[in-house]
């Protein structure tokens, strides 16, 4: 991975070619126009600049010796010196012959040419062109001067000169063809040369920097251990550094200079994290430095390259005062994740992306345990943990998403596709499954055992499998004695089958319950299936199973029992584990929505909630009865619905205020935030009232400031976003021109985000078109770097508290034609149609997409999208069972009014 910051750019093309211009200097010819023309498409261009390449002759047109040279204030746009064809790895027309670190190329170079010349000149170095195939055309394909000679001319800048029967003709145009291959070098030093006063990174340490001719500086790199090409990484900037020494570790945190003194906690959190993994493996971090910089555009949240970690900027900020506690909290989590990946991915390598998950299970797992002991919580492994487990399962239960965690790959755009919540999430919830079930320490030896045969090596899942359970037998043989399966066994079951198991529980006798194994799928009635996914479960009666939610799967009881976990929930809801009690309300709800059970359950289970002072049960039940009012939104009785969320959630408004209410303050202000958000939603008075009130003090205080501004803006930072909806859903023009023109000037993007959250919450339509078009004109500026599908998704889901909902899914629909000439990217389009078709369940709503799809089949094929789009509409057709059981839970809710 190459960066090189936005601002360089420009000064490195000048720099560069004012070089050329002032000696005449010869240059690899394709590497220049592939970066010039990589660049000017990504928009960093100079206006009324554009770059044509002439032959000129050296030593005032005496000799014939000519050499290539750039011209710069053209204000023709057309590229007269473009490279047609290169060939790339995975790109039609490279050759791999035998797979010996060989490579082949082809090159076909446009040239026109400005002065007579016989002579050409390129860079050349240790390559084997096929002279014979060599050509030069003319025009129209009509045969140039032939090709007499060449040689490699002697000297440190690697120089083939190609002597010509004929000169090249001024005004000409010409067309080289080269064919040539190479050796891959096994041990290649990596060097780059900058501008004079940034400064290169790469993976090894810098071994030596030199100023070389005219303003530009040479830096050489140590050679790094054996590691994946794809790690690689280069960095080129004018940026600034925070550094702490960590057992002789030199590790620093980059960032742009006006904005290092937010980047103490993630240097803190880096050296803890590095800390726990050194003491967790026993293997010492394997280089010399660890830099972590800050990209201020990245599509993915940060990447692993070793020893040079590259974040999205603002992932590597917090700002007290500014953020939330939970932000603090996620660059912990980045910057774990990562720096887990030094050992899992880096150190030792998945063989083939059919194992992606070990990479990225591994680095989500290990992350949240180097999380929690860096900030001294136990947040992620009592309750978050189970939060990205539902994330799994509402993924990996939808029959079209669902895939193994291992399985072959067999095109680069298969690869693309399994970074998602199976390969990350699924992954880390069954190899906690496995670490719960052979025990915390035979896993801990295992990993050990396992990273120490495989360092500097590639590993299979297999691999990892036999390893664990070599331990495993060898550390303790009872484990598995009383199973009729083996730990590979049981391992196997969970990797290469898709989906995941519905245990229903059957009462056999008054003590016992015959535990009854099925596939399950959202949409679709669990079925027998001949997969059976080995596990090992105690079954008493009217217990409840798996407490501490190890396993990957749901749990349907009997009625008796569920009758005795409501009533235990109701006197002591303490008495049953956190994340179990997530667990019933997330199973109990989703067997209601496809009708294994009446909704009148999990309502029943709900009622506990008003006594629940944990963020999980909480966010659990909102979710759910969320989508529930989000697709009853226009039935007559869908106020029930509201009623019965605000008596469930209006206690929490009292402790709000007084954190002694909470065990932990990440905890706490999480709760905080999620209560005024939905109370201020369903116009809970109180909420309203201070909401209006916080917010006509900082209109008052903030005028001429920033809402980022702790002097004038006292409103808690995980309360402002309820602050600012409620406002703006409540108030006037002049309220929204305040806050769209604080949002213009903002510089901090977590201050952003909440006033974007305030501005949709707009009741006019037309304001939320205009928010709309400026963030998608905004979004088209940075569809290449800087921003991915769920970033889109997010945003968008930002609308789906908007009062006018139903306007807003209208002009989406509306304007489907103007996003896809606008964002002509194939995950964000889809973004939308997902958006647009998640709030549909009825006939109408099916006979409005199929129109849909026939207005905008042009579009849709051209994206690849009709596929996509007929999944949806399936998926709505299937959903008669739910639409049934949607006719019959307000029938259920009545009975609270």
């Amino acid at each position: 991975m190459v960066w090189i910051s936005t601002n360089l750019q420009k000064l490195f093309i000048k720099k560069l070619l004012n070089n050329l211009l002032t000696n005449n200097i010869t240059i690899n010819l394709t590497k220049l126009v592939t970066i010039l023309f990589s660049m000017e498409r990504n928009g960093i261009e100079e206006e009324g600049y554009s770059s044509i390449c002439k032959f000129i002759n050296n030593n005032n047109n005496t000799s014939p010796n000519a050499s290539v040279q750039i011209i710069f204030n053209q204000r023709n746009k057309k590229y007269f010196c473009s490279t047609k064809e290169i060939y790339l790895p995975y790109k039609k027309g490279i050759d791999f012959g035998d797979k010996n670190f060989s490579f082949n190329g082809n090159l076909r170079l446009n040239l026109i040419c400005r002065q007579t010349t016989n002579i050409i000149l390129l860079h050349s170095k240790l390559l084997k062109i096929d002279y014979d195939k060599m050509l030069i055309w003319m025009e129209n394909r009509i045969e140039g001067p032939k090709i007499i000679n060449w040689k490699e001319l002697d000297g440190r800048n690697d120089l083939l000169e190609i002597r010509l029967d004929r000169a090249l003709l001024p005004g000409r145009n010409y067309i080289l063809e080269i064919s040539y291959k190479s050796k891959i070098g096994n041990n290649p030093q990596e060097g780059v040369q900058h501008p004079e006063g940034t400064k290169a990174l790469s993976n090894g340490p810098i071994e030596h920097t030199r100023n070389i001719e005219r303003g530009w500086t040479l830096t050489l790199f140590e050679k790094t251990p054996k590691m994946a090409t794809y790690l690689l990484a280069l960095v080129i900037s004018d940026f600034v550094y925070r550094e702490v020494k960590y057992n002789g570790i030199n590790i620093r945190v980059w960032s742009q200079s006006s904005k290092l003194n937010y980047t103490s906690h993630a240097l803190e959190m880096s050296v803890k994290s590095l800390n726990y993994f050194e003491n967790y493996f026993k293997i010492p971090y394997p280089l010399k430095k660890l830099d972590i910089f800050g990209v201020p555009s990245l599509r993915v949240a940060a990447m692993e390259n070793w020893g040079l970690i590259l974040c999205r900027q603002q992932n590597l900020f917090y700002i007290e005062g500014v953020q939330a506690y939970r932000d603090k909290q996620f660059v912990t989590d980045v910057l774990a994740h990562e720096i887990a990946h030094m050992w899992f991915g880096d150190l030792v390598t998945m063989e083939w992306w059919d194992d992606l998950w070990l990479n990225e299970g591994f680095a989500t797992i290990m992350g949240m345990k180097a999380a929690d002991y860096a900030e001294n919580s136990t947040s992620r492994t009592s309750q978050l943990f189970y939060e990205h487990t539902v994330k799994a399962f509402r993924f990996d239960q939808v029959s079209h998403q669902a895939h193994a965690l291992s399985y072959k790959i067999s095109s680069v755009r298969e690869v693309a596709r399994r970074f998602d919540r199976i390969t990350y999430l699924k992954a880390a919830a069954v190899l906690r499954m496995v670490e719960q079930t052979v025990g915390e320490n035979i896993f801990k030896e295992g990993l050990r055992s396992f990273l120490k045969n495989y360092k500097y090596k590639n590993a299979r899942s297999d691999d990892l499998i036999r390893v664990l359970s070599t331990v495993e037998t060898t550390e303790n043989k009872s484990i598995f004695t009383i199973e009729n399966f083996s730990l590979s066994e049981f391992m196997d079951s969970w990797t290469y089958q898709i989906g995941f198991p519905l245990i229903n529980l059957i009462p056999f006798n008054s003590t016992a319950v015959l535990a009854n194994q099925l596939q399950f799928f959202y949409l679709q009635k669990p079925i027998q299936n001949p997969s059976i996914w080995k596990d090992s479960i105690i079954l008493p009666r009217y217990q409840i199973i798996d407490q501490k939610v190890h396993g990957y799967y749901r749990i349907q009881y009997e009625h008796e029992t569920y009758k005795n976990i409501i009533c235990n929930l109701l006197t002591n809801n303490t008495s049953i584990n956190l994340a179990s009690r997530a667990r019933l309300l997330e199973d109990a709800f989703t067997f209601a929505r496809i009708g294994l059970i009446s909704y009148k359950l999990p309502l029943q289970m709900s009622e506990y909630l008003p006594k629940e002072n944990e963020y999980l049960p909480l966010l659990i039940f909102n979710n759910h009865l969320q989508y529930i009012y989000l697709l009853l939104r226009n039935h007559q009785k869908s106020y029930l619905i509201k009623s019965f969320i605000v008596e469930m959630l209006e206690s929490q408004f009292n402790k709000i205020f007084s954190s002694s209410h909470f065990l932990n303050i990440d905890i706490s202000d999480t709760i905080r935030e999620f209560s005024m958000v939905q109370l201020c939603q369903w116009n809970y008075p109180s909420c309203i009232i201070y909401s209006l009130k916080e917010f006509s003090e900082v209109r008052f205080a903030c005028h001429d400031l920033k809402l980022s501004d702790q002097r004038c803006n006292k409103i808690p930072p995980e309360l402002r976003g309820p602050v600012y909806s409620t406002a703006i859903r409540h108030g006037n023009i002049d309220d929204f021109n305040f806050l769209w023109n604080k949002y213009l000037i903002e510089e901090y993007d977590s201050e952003r985000g909440r006033i974007l959250s305030g501005l949709v919450s707009t009741t006019n339509i037309k304001l939320v078109e205009l928010s709309l078009n400026k963030f998608i004109n905004n979004l088209k500026n940075n569809t290449l770097i800087g921003f991915n599908p769920e970033d889109f998704y997010a945003f968008l889901l930002k609308f789906v508290r908007s009062p006018i909902l139903n306007e807003f899914i209208n002009c989406m629909k509306l304007n489907f034609k103007y996003f896809v000439n606008k964002i002509p990217n194939t995950l964000l389009i889809k973004v939308i149609l997902t958006f647009i078709t998640k709030w549909m369940n009825s006939e109408n709503d099916v006979v409005e997409l199929k129109e849909f799809k026939l207005l905008h089949k042009k579009e849709l094929k051209q994206l690849r999208l009709i596929e996509y789009l007929n999944e949806q509409i399936n998926e709505i057709k299937e959903n008669e069972n739910f639409r049934n059981v949607l006719k019959i839970i307000t029938v259920c809710i009545i009975w609270k009014e």
